[in-house]
């Protein structure tokens, strides 16, 4: 089952994305409060996903549904940017958060079986606060660096995406 985990969060971080959206920074982590559905459509993948988002006084946590996970992922990051650590699975994911000029930024690394993937995620939200552009590049740190040719801007090791959500109205 935590294979089957690992895999399915792979394979979806690896679907390719739509085009880029423009959106203002996150700069306020309360606008993030609430829950994210994946709209499929404009974000190029065909797996839906539900993200929960609640905050915390000095945490941020996401909790990640989709079909194929027997329990959802949970990931909790420290708003002061400090490290922290969380249960996966059979391994571990290592959660930090950063505040950027262009959006808020997690870095998770998935460790399983000795092995990580580093996901980082840029979070930019629209002026209405409905739509949440998530851009994503997941590295694997192990085996897979390969050479990459001439003409790559990206090493095989390295995939992007990007994922558009939207707000879902609280009951």
């Amino acid at each position: 089952m935590t294979r089957q985990l690992a895999a399915g969060l792979l394979c979806f971080l690896y679907a390719s994305g739509a085009a880029a959206q423009t959106g203002s920074p996150v700069t306020d982590v309360a606008r993030l409060e609430g829950t994210w559905t994946l709209d499929i459509e404009r974000s190029g993948v065909t797996e839906s996903e539900r993200r929960v988002v609640t905050l915390g006084p000095t945490w941020i946590r996401v909790t990640i549904h989709r079909a194929m996970d027997d329990h959802p992922p949970v990931l909790i990051y420290n708003l002061d940017g400090s490290k922290g650590l969380n249960p996966f699975g059979d391994g571990t994911a290592t959660t930090a958060l950063y505040r950027e000029p262009t959006g808020l930024r997690t870095e998770t690394v998935y460790t399983i079986h000795d092995r990580p993937t580093t996901v980082s995620e840029v979070f930019r939200l629209n002026a209405a606060g409905d739509e949440l552009v998530v851009e994503t590049t997941v590295r694997v740190e192990h085996g897979y660096q390969g050479v990459t040719s001439a003409l790559d801007r990206v090493p095989p090791n390295v995939s992007q995406s990007t994922m558009i959500f939207r707000k879902t109205p609280a009951p």
